[in-house]
């Protein structure tokens, strides 16, 4: 029972988050098409690179959808929408709007020819193969699929889903309904499997891992292999959340922002920022929110420059 009301403890966390701020025979999952990295997105989505273009919701002024050069400079405000879940398709910027009761929104780069795509009340939307997948808050996070321009949308499964991690072949995601199970399903929603038992929270796929905390009396950072049958792998302490990208992984814990090698053979303290929230990879830079701060923090990964965003 106490692992049960932890794991749902730190459900409950990473949504309130997320709405604060929010290959065949192996178990290999397909990168994600497009869009921004499901590992940005589970930590609530703020940032989205594109190429010398950021793209950011600005903590300092309500949310609001702006864009930049990557360390903050040249702002300008593209839409006045509470924004998060960024994602990039066609020339057009895709987010989650609370403007709008969290209904899927795109607005073109230069902030014209905005629409709603989707009302339905969105968590995690992520770009895979021509497909948006997000969890529908309002049917009890179910897992639904739309194309960009809100055509054929269709519910793909009804579990009770959280950190959705989209890909072309595969689509992962943590089950409240079983504990927290570690879940992978066909992107039609055929072939349902269960890989690992709960407790487990901040589910990211990165190529043939699942990388994931387990909170309770095994607390830790683990891995799960995605080709055959091997037990999950024990990395390192626990966190408070967790990012996958270039071969590392990103953890909050109470002294500050670490980085560890994706195989545990290597961990550095990258900052004594408390309070840190919400890792998003961009780049060379991890952006991040420090609780009760006014403003995004962005600090280089190569050399540790640090400074506020908005």
């Amino acid at each position: 029972m106490k692992n049960r009301t932890t794991w749902r403890r730190g459900l409950a966390l990473a949504l309130g988050l997320t709405l604060l701020l929010t290959a065949c025979g192996t178990r290999g999952g397909g990168r994600l098409q497009g869009g921004n990295s499901a590992a940005n997105i589970n930590n609530g989505g703020f940032v989205l690179l594109e190429g010398e273009t950021l793209y950011f919701a600005n903590f300092a002024d309500s949310n609001h959808l702006c864009r930049a050069k990557p360390d903050g400079a040249g702002r300008v405000t593209l839409t006045e929408d509470w924004c998060a879940g960024l994602n990039e398709n066609g020339g057009w910027i895709y987010y989650k709007s609370r403007s709008d009761g969290d209904a899927l929104v795109r607005v073109k780069k230069d902030g014209t020819g905005r629409e709603i795509i989707s009302d339905d009340q969105v968590f995690y939307p992520q770009m895979a193969d021509g497909w948006i997948y997000y969890l529908n808050a309002r049917e009890g996070q179910t897992l639904v699929r739309i194309r960009p321009d809100g055509t054929e949308r269709e519910e793909v499964c009804a579990d009770s889903c959280a950190f959705l991690n989209a890909g072309k072949d595969w689509i992962y995601y943590v089950n409240g309904a079983e504990g927290g199970a570690v879940i992978r399903i066909r992107p039609d929603g055929t072939e349902r499997e269960k890989l690992a038992d709960g407790p487990c929270t901040w589910l990211t796929v990165e190529g043939n891992w699942a990388y994931y905390i387990a909170p309770g009396a095994n607390a830790g950072i683990y891995r799960l292999r995605l080709t055959g049958n091997a037990a999950p792998e024990r990395l390192g302490d626990s966190a408070e959340c967790l990012n996958a990208a270039g071969g590392w992984l990103y953890c909050a814990r109470g002294d500050g922002l670490y980085r560890l090698k994706t195989d545990g053979s290597k961990e550095e303290h990258l900052s004594s920022d408390q309070g840190a929230r919400n890792l998003c990879v961009a780049g060379n830079r991890i952006y991040y929110y420090i609780e009760g701060a006014a403003a995004l923090t962005s600090l280089l990964l190569e050399g540790g420059e640090r400074k506020n965003i908005g």
